[in-house]
């Protein structure tokens, strides 16, 4: 993220983008989208108007948060949210313009709403690992079932609605969210264990998650293990014991046979 915000920034910066001349700008911009792996980018004027170099769209983004973040002169990138030009789930980045320490506009650039998968598919541990976001309302961000993140699920409303996911909402909000620590719960039928903390730099969570049978598979067979360890310990103990005690009781009744003869 802040890797693909410098670059955004350092676009901004050019002498072609600080002249808020959309045809210079424009000009300037071709090409950037696809190199970027953005599926558009745009350039906003003070009035919250972004001009879009590749659609060449004008949609009014004035009253979103990532719009006056970044024309307050900080860079930062959305939420998972509902494009106004394409209608489907988008993550936008964006940057300030500024000429000569003033902010004159902003430069953003729109991802897909799932690219967040592309980090997150990696870092599952284990044969059914997996992991995901979410966002400071319980929203998901990237998920291995892309549908929540298309449908923009929000894990608390199912509790309400008594959903799928609310075992894992009840779980959540005893956790709190921002907090870091450990959720045990039921999800399509199956015990999951799942460990969540903060982004930093953002108000997401991460999630990283996996089933309770595969996670204590091992401590399970070790369990066997040592219970197998501990019966065959036993009967050696007791069969030992009882050598030891015919041993020792022999001499004793040869003696008695003795003394009593």
């Amino acid at each position: 993220i802040n890797l693909r915000l410098g670059i955004l920034s350092e676009a901004g910066s050019s002498g072609d983008m600080t002249t808020m001349d959309w045809e210079i700008q424009k000009s300037a911009l071709k090409g950037y989208a696809e190199r970027l792996g953005y599926l558009d980018i745009a350039v906003v004027t003070p009035d919250g108007m972004a001009h879009y170099v590749l659609t060449g769209e004008t949609t009014d983004l004035g009253e979103r948060d990532y719009i006056k973040k970044a024309l307050a002169g900080e860079a930062n990138v959305s939420d998972v949210i509902i494009s106004k030009v394409t209608n489907s789930a988008v993550i936008m980045y964006a940057s300030p313009i500024q000429r000569n320490g003033e902010v004159v506009g902003a430069l953003i650039g729109r991802r897909d709403g799932a690219a967040l998968n592309e980090i997150t598919d990696e870092l599952g541990v284990g044969e059914r690992g997996y992991a995901f976001i979410i966002g400071p309302d319980s929203t998901f961000f990237s998920h291995p079932n892309r549908d929540n993140v298309l449908e923009q699920v929000n894990a608390y409303t199912h509790i309400e609605k008594d959903g799928h996911l609310k075992d894992f909402g009840v779980e959540l909000k005893k956790l709190g969210i921002g907090n870091t620590g450990h959720l045990r719960y039921v999800y399509e039928g199956e015990s999951r264990l799942t460990s969540m903390v903060p982004i930093p730099g953002t108000s997401w969570i991460l999630g990283i998650g996996n089933y309770e049978n595969d996670v204590l598979k091992d401590i399970n067979s070790l369990r066997n293990f040592l219970n197998i360890v501990a019966l065959v310990v036993l009967v050696i103990g007791i069969a030992a014991g009882g050598f030891i005690g015919v041993t020792l009781a022999r001499p004793i009744t040869i003696l008695q046979d003795v003394l009593g003869g």
